[in-house]
């Protein structure tokens, strides 16, 4: 049967590595690193069939972008920064069921493809199978630079493999068209087989994925003997699982879809209902609680409580074109922060879970906001405030007083409201800006260890292959010796194990490195979120005392007015008594 397999590596000198060194090994030829001053010779190397270099259609590159040398000495040139990534490699397994002519024409195809679609120099090399290997292993090794070329050589940076918002879907883009490429020279060549660059369980194959066994598991089990890897794989091979139908019937819960997933099912579920009613019915059946959101008019909230604005998620929908789809059924919904959130025992890794004091509803029961304690009958504005201070005349009557502290209470009650809603969505926006950045540095952090251990991989096996006269007399040893095979078959196992050992920890103590200091990142924003409320609430309480101490002295001021008032009339009616007597 035809094998995919299609796998893009960077070429950085942050483990190690320099572009020279890899072309000069996959084409099995001399390069001299002008920058480090090192040669590598690979010139003995066999099984090379074809090495050649494409540069991008409509583009003339200078002339020494067809010298494998001067080529990617120029790209080593043009990087400055220690740990730059000075190329890429992409490694493809050619199908065995083509002939020889149809396996480079695969080869130069997709090497043209990606020189075109990047505008940079590419260097391929098909390699033949190993002699000892499997015979069906025809691959090619595909090196690329990270830098468009153009008449006046290497310029700006190819981004866009390198960003984590658009490398997956580049990377994917480039193994469909791989995998494209492969079918339509299968259907020239009058071949039913096909391969595909989905999942298992995405092409509804029933069966676990099997690993990579890597160069000495892979060896070991030639020399026929057992590995824990290849184990591993034929007991996957051997492993059934329930029918797809059934496993259909158990969807995935709407908390763990990624952010594609989600996008893809609401836009599905939207485009197959016939109204609001129905489609707020699929959402129900599929893990969504339609809600009205704060700042967003419309959100669906998930298995896990989090809410998404449907905006966002349904293709060419406004907030307006929402709002009048959703009209019918408007009055039904039930607003975001009154939806009770999912019980947790145990926050789940790199999930927003330390900011649920901060949501709607979720405030300390022993401690309430300042804004618990006012009418809730406040949330709108009044107009402003009557200036009874100034009357001329008869003073203000009893109800007008009562009415003037009402309005300053309702006031009051609408400010604290706006300014605890401000802060509650600053709070959440810098949470999931702070969130997606721990969650791409701790990708990063990664993905270094893993090209680092890569890197000492292939350093260990360089050292320890004999070069030369050296590996003449290493064979020529084991004929007259036939033991030092064993010893070495013995030897290279333990040298395996022990670097797994030594991988499995140096992964675990990273691990457990980024989880302390996640958590030590949560505390620390968790207490300044906490501190911001603690002085909103500070706030808010002076607002209300000096609320209180405005009327009080404009109560002393209408008491004193009554009073001089009072005086002034006691005073006339003296004067008249007074008057009536003399006459």
């Amino acid at each position: 049967m035809a094998i995919y397999h299609f796998s893009v590596k960077p070429i950085s000198r942050a483990n190690g590595r320099s572009a020279t060194a890899a072309a000069a090994y996959r084409a099995g030829e001399k390069i001299h690193d002008e920058r480090t001053g090192e040669t590598f010779d690979y010139t003995r190397k066999t099984g090379i069939l074809v090495s050649r270099i494409v540069t991008p259609l409509g583009v003339q590159p200078p002339e020494w972008a067809n010298d494998r040398e001067r080529l990617w000495n120029e790209a080593e040139r043009a990087e400055t920064r220690i740990n730059s990534r000075v190329a890429r490699e992409a490694e493809i397994a050619l199908p065995h069921e083509l002939p020889p002519e149809a396996r480079e024409e695969l080869a130069r195809s997709l090497a043209q493809l990606i020189a075109d679609r990047y505008k940079v120099p590419v260097d391929y090399s098909i390699h033949e199978p190993a002699r000892n290997g499997d015979d069906r292993n025809h691959h090619a090794h595909i090196l690329f630079a990270t830098r468009e070329i153009d008449s006046d050589g290497f310029g700006k940076k190819t981004r866009i493999l390198d960003a984590h918002e658009t490398g997956p879907d580049e990377i994917d883009k480039l193994r469909a068209d791989w995998a494209e490429l492969v079918n339509r020279s299968f259907d020239r060549a009058g071949i039913a087989e096909r391969i595909d660059p989905r999942t298992l369980e995405a092409q509804g194959i029933d069966r676990d994925p099997t690993q990579h066994l890597g160069p000495d598991a892979t060896a070991m089990e030639r020399r026929g003997e057992e590995t824990a890897l290849g184990d591993f794989n034929r007991a996957a091979a051997q492993t059934t699982h329930p029918p797809r139908e059934d496993r259909a019937s158990q969807p995935k819960p709407s908390g763990d879809l990624s952010r594609k997933e989600r996008r893809e099912l609401v836009t599905k579920l939207h485009s197959q209902s016939d109204g609001p009613e129905a489609f707020q019915q699929a959402l129900a059946e599929n893990g969504f609680t339609l809600a009205t959101g704060d700042r967003r008019p419309f959100v669906a909230i998930d298995s896990k409580g989090a809410p998404h604005n449907l905006a966002r998620l349904i293709p060419d929908a406004t907030n307006d074109s929402l709002r009048e789809y959703f009209a019918p059924i408007v009055e039904t919904l039930h607003a975001a922060n009154t939806i009770p959130a999912p019980e947790r025992d145990q926050p789940e890794p790199l999930s927003p879970v330390f900011n649920r004091a901060a949501e709607t509803g979720a405030q300390n029961k022993d401690q309430p906001r300042l804004t618990e304690t006012f009418s809730q009958a406040a949330e709108r504005p009044e107009p402003p405030l009557k200036d009874s201070f100034n009357r001329q005349a008869e003073p203000p009557p009893k109800d007008e007083k009562q009415a003037f502290f009402e309005a300053q209470k309702e006031q009051a009650v609408f400010r604290m409201l706006e300014d605890y809603k401000r802060l509650l969505d600053a709070q959440e926006r810098q949470t999931e800006e702070k969130e997606s950045i721990w969650r791409r540095k701790i990708e990063g952090a990664r993905d270094k260890l893993e090209k680092k251990q890569e890197g000492r991989r292939e350093r260990e096996e360089e050292a320890h292959r004999p070069k030369g006269l050296e590996a003449l007399w290493e064979r020529f040893k084991d004929k007259l010796d036939p033991d030092r095979i064993e010893t070495r078959r013995q030897e290279a196992a333990r040298i395996d194990a022990e670097r797994q050992e030594r991988e499995a920890s140096e992964r675990l103590a990273l691990d457990q490195k980024l989880q302390e200091v996640l958590d030590k990142n949560r505390a620390l924003l968790e207490a300044e979120q906490e501190r911001q409320r603690q002085d909103l609430d500070r706030q808010h309480a002076e607002y209300i005392q000096r609320t209180i101490d405005q009327e009080k002295q404009r109560q002393r001021i209408l008491e004193d007015y009554q009073r001089a008032q009072k005086t002034r009339d006691l005073t006339r009616e003296d004067n008249e008594r007074e008057r009536g007597r003399d006459r």
